[in-house]
């Protein structure tokens, strides 16, 4: 592995962003997928997955992962497919588990309807939703971009995305699922958790609006403290953990 790699590698194993985000989803991904005990099936189908995504945090499982656009070479235990969310190419109840990481924020109203739709027809067991969530992620979105406008640069495509759909809330989510899930003649039970407490993602994008050195610091500086760091609840977690475990 090449020196930027590994750096890289490093950075987004230990870093906050990822720590927050990332390994809050495999903390809450891996007990449900060791449910399930044949190793050698694809368990989790995850949408939006991005690279490395969930999976670099879940080397023991087999993923099978979901994205618009095939960046790079998928890690050695993912079964990448280039396809939309919208319209995914497996039978009903294929994956025990289907998880969806910060995709569906980005995502028009029809459009996220139909892919929330589509992760519940595909399971068989349990959707997982993470995605920032209702008005504490907006304010969070509108301050960053403000920031980043005040220091003279220019704002993150992804932000752009954020501010210009409807932020998911708490009610959006469950609503959604429990429509797709009853269409298809389910039940649903719902857990929700939230990961990245507003105050320290404001501090975290302070830095990274101000020059990229600053940012890779205080990323690792801040990533290095999260296991101290309390859980946020609804009132101040920027992102939501929506479980829905299905019969």
């Amino acid at each position: 592995m090449k020196p930027f790699q590994f750096f890289s590698r490093i950075l987004y194993r230990y870093g906050w962003d990822t720590r927050c985000r990332i390994e809050a989803v495999a903390k809450t991904l891996r007990p449900l997928l060791n449910e399930f005990t044949e190793k050698d099936a694809n368990h989790l189908l995850d949408i939006g997955c991005g690279y490395p995504g969930v999976a670099l945090l879940l080397p023991e499982f087999k993923v099978t992962g979901v994205d618009t656009v095939a960046s790079r070479k998928p890690l050695r235990n993912v079964n990448f497919i280039q396809t939309s969310g919208s319209e995914l190419p497996f039978s009903d109840r294929s994956f025990p588990v289907v998880s969806s990481v910060d995709m569906v924020e980005h995502l028009p109203l029809r459009e996220r309807i139909r892919a929330v739709a589509e992760m519940v027809r595909v399971a068989d067991s349990i959707v997982m939703i993470a995605c920032p969530c209702g008005e504490v992620a907006r304010q969070c979105d509108e301050e960053y971009c403000k920031v980043v406008r005040l220091q003279g640069g220019e704002v993150p495509s992804w932000l752009i995305e954020h501010s210009a759909q409807v932020y998911p809330t708490k009610d959006d989510l469950e609503r959604m699922i429990a429509t797709a899930a009853e269409a298809y003649e389910r039940s649903v039970e719902f857990m929700a958790t939230y990961c990245e407490p507003a105050n320290i993602c404001n501090f975290v994008r302070l830095a990274a609006a101000r020059n990229k050195l600053l940012y890779i610091i205080m990323n690792l500086l801040v990533g290095m403290t999260c296991p101290l760091i309390a859980l946020p609840d609804e009132f101040n977690g920027y992102r939501i953990l929506m479980v829905a475990k299905l019969s």
